[in-house]
This record gives C-alpha cells, sequence and structure tokens, in this order.
C-alpha cells in the first residue's frame, strides 16, 4: 500500500512483475528469520552438549528431519526463480531484483546444509564422547578388580585354616599380609597410571606423512 501511495514507485512503473518480486521477497526474508531461529537454537544444544555431556540424539535427529525438509521446499522455489529470471518476459529492471532474491535463497540452502552436517557431527561427537566414559568406568572397574584381586585371593588361600599352614602360626604372618597387599596396591597404582599416560600419549600422537 505505501508503494501504491507513490507517484514514483516501482510498483506503479513495473506493475505485477515487481508486486510478484515483493511478496517472493518477503517469503524468503521470513525463510532467513526461521533458520536463523533454528541455528541459534541449535548452537546452544551443542554448546550444552559439549559442556556437560547431556544430549538428547532424537531431539538432534528432528532438527535434522525438519532441515532436511525445508531444503528439499526451497530447492523447486530455486528452479521457479531461475526461470523467472530467464524469461524475455520479465522486464531487465525487475529482474536484477529476482536475483538478488536467488542470492539470498542459495545463501539459504548453504546454510541449511551446514545445519544438517552440524546436527550429524554433534551426533558423531556425543556417541564418541559416551564411548569414552564407557571405556573409563570399564578401565576403573578393571584396575579396581586387578588392585583387590591378590588380596581376595590370599583371603581365601589363608582362610581355609588348614593345620599344616606354617604362616598361620607365624607371629608376623597378619604384618605381612598388609605388606604384601600395600606393595601390590602400589605398583597396580604405578602400572595403571603410566598405562594410562600411555594411551593419552598414544592418541595426541601425530604420524609423519
Amino acid at each position: 500500500m505505501k508503494e501504491l501511495a507513490k507517484s514514483y514507485s516501482k510498483l506503479r512503473q513495473y506493475d505485477v512483475e515487481y508486486l510478484s518480486y515483493l511478496i517472493i521477497d518477503k517469503i524468503v526474508d521470513h525463510l532467513s528469520t526461521v533458520i536463523n531461529l533454528i541455528w541459534n537454537h541449535f548452537s546452544k544444544l551443542r554448546k550444552l552438549s559439549r559442556s556437560i555431556g547431556i544430549l538428547d540424539p532424537n531431539y538432534v535427529h528432528n532438527i535434522k528431519t525438519a532441515t532436511m525438509s525445508i531444503r528439499r521446499k526451497v530447492k523447486p522455489f530455486r528452479k521457479v526463480l531461475l526461470h523467472i529470471i530467464a524469461d524475455n518476459g520479465i522486464a531487465q529492471g525487475v529482474s536484477v531484483y529476482y536475483r538478488d532474491v536467488l542470492d539470498n535463497l542459495e545463501l539459504i540452502d548453504d546454510s541449511l546444509n551446514a545445519l544438517i552436517s552440524g546436527c550429524d557431527e554433534l551426533k558423531e561427537e556425543y556417541t564418541k564422547m559416551q564411548s569414552a566414559l564407557r571405556d573409563r568406568t570399564v578401565y576403573t572397574l578393571t584396575v579396581v578388580a586387578t588392585i583387590f584381586l591378590p588380596a581376595q585371593f590370599l583371603t581365601g588361600v589363608y582362610g581355609m585354616n588348614f593345620d599344616n599352614m606354617p604362616e598361620l602360626h607365624y607371629y608376623y604372618s597378619y604384618y605381612l599380609f598388609w605388606v604384601f597387599i600395600i606393595f601390590f596396591f602400589m605398583i597396580s597404582l604405578i602400572y595403571s597410571r603410566c598405562g594410562s599416560a600411555r594411551v593419552v600419549e598414544h592418541k595426541h600422537l601425530v604420524l609423519p606423512r
């Protein structure tokens, strides 16, 4: 309505062609706003996942599905714009505006592709994070079991209380038992620390090309 009120407006000059451009341009602007909102939400989700390690894979999948749906609907829109620009019946002055809309639409398509790739990368990061957490848990349980295994073995052997066990009647047997357990505990702890350091060093090793 503001364009019609002007005496020298482009809408008066190009009539329906410019009106179609205004409608399409407004649609693309709203689409850009929607994509920016999705990107902001995805960025917050990715930051939360990397900071505290919490993520709902189904929610990420829903974002990816919605983004792919928008991209499928944008592709025919681009083809329509290409046909309009190539049409000789469209005034040259209006074709310039349509080219601007097409450029914006291509930027939106690139942003959609980047968002889809970001969803895949975020799911992969979360999978690796969960795998590393499980590995650490298994490693901790293995170390604990290894440390207390000798104590369980000695307790089981000398707990049989046979009369022909000379160690049971030795005065310092109890103290030697704890010395042995503490010694083995320290050896196991040092070995586990060295093993974990070797694993970290191996992960950060860069092979020469």
